[in-house]
């Protein structure tokens, strides 16, 4: 468990595991734990619980805000008794292979992963890394824009500080997870994402990724105005009857399962197409997104984008890696393969 470190605050809350082949070991391992915990502080303590033999069937986890919540979480389980925080359970199956999925633009918001960023020296570092690729490249900087600290809140909508931040979020939080022993065998990522998969494969630095990603959204950003995206309660066949009389205006950009859409377009022709379909019952939900982004538009683009990628993408002596992302749909100039699967950028 890390510490705070300068300019950071304090951990909220603390989780403290540990692992035994009987209940009666697991009771002693509390007990001689709750023993020693004099002078030591929460994060000391769960560190204290993370050394030794770990592949026990029997399982504690104690969470609490500081090492007094946690020994009283100790001593309630070696008495039997129930209490906050405290989880008693058995191992039993292996360990499932575990997939992260990078999500896209759209779910950003001023002021997302503040708390990390406070609390979390990994995830700062990670988000501080990708500032210090970007500061030449950004008018405000980017970690200003993801606190929601920046002159105007709103700049997190703008794709040229969308993509980035985003990057930089779902990259430290990788970071974050992997620093506590959680890492995954498959990296699947969609759009932004998808430099996020890339890089956390290895395809890419840390530092390649995020500024490829940020000149990609500076050429979306110089896009024309004027388009929507709207995610829809239909599968992707019954959305694709809806734009088709109106395909000069409007496309399916994505299909998200199988009752779940999204079209991209005009604007206009966006919004009288959800009134229309809000009529008939279908769930309408208005994606925030820079108005050019995902319209047709993007594919003048295309070949600048791709014309930056070849230098990072074929970055030599990219490690292999169980963590792999993959897509179908990439531009050949984005593709690498890594650990069987393709890693891409789109």
């Amino acid at each position: 468990m890390s510490e705070p470190q300068p300019g950071g605050q304090a951990r909220p809350r603390h989780l403290l595991t540990l692992a035994a082949a009987t209940d009666d070991d697991l009771k002693r391992r509390a007990a001689d734990l709750a023993g020693a915990a004099a002078g030591l502080g929460a994060a000391e303590l769960c560190a204290k619980a993370a050394q030794g033999d770990r592949r026990g069937e029997q399982r504690l986890a104690v969470s609490g805000p500081g090492a007094p919540e946690l020994v009283a979480g100790l001593t309630a389980f070696v008495a039997g008794q129930k209490a906050t925080g405290v989880v008693v359970g058995r191992a039993t199956a292996p360990r499932p292979r575990l997939c992260f999925l990078c999500t896209g633009q759209g779910s950003q918001y001023a002021g997302m992963g503040r708390e990390l960023y406070d609390t979390e020296p990994v995830y700062r570092d990670a988000v501080d890394a990708c500032a210090r690729a970007l500061a030449s490249e950004l008018e405000v900087p980017l970690v200003d824009v993801m606190l929601g600290k920046g002159p105007d809140p709103a700049l997190i909508d703008q794709t040229l500080y969308t993509q980035p931040s985003l990057f930089a979020l779902e990259t430290g939080l990788a970071r974050l997870l992997a620093s506590w022993g959680v890492e995954a065998d498959v990296v699947l990522g969609h759009s932004v994402g998808e430099y996020v998969a890339a890089t956390l494969a290895g395809v890419m630095s840390l530092e390649d990724g995020v500024r490829l990603l940020a000149r990609r959204a500076r050429l979306m950003q110089a896009l024309p105005a004027g388009g929507k995206m709207s995610a829809l309660t239909l599968s992707p066949d019954e959305a694709a009857k809806v734009v088709a009389p109106y395909s000069r205006e409007v496309s399916l950009a994505a299909a998200n399962g199988d009752e779940v859409s999204v079209i991209a377009g005009v604007g206009e022709r966006i919004t009288a197409i959800g009134a229309e379909l809000e009529a008939r019952g279908v769930t309408v939900t208005p994606l925030t997104v820079t108005p050019s982004t995902r319209r047709s538009w993007t594919r003048c683009s295309t070949s600048s984008s791709a014309s930056l990628a070849p230098s990072v993408c074929r970055r030599p002596g990219a490690r292999s890696s169980p963590t792999s992302a993959a897509s179908s749909r990439a531009p050949r100039c984005a593709r690498r393969r890594t650990g069987g699967a393709t890693c891409a950028s789109r």
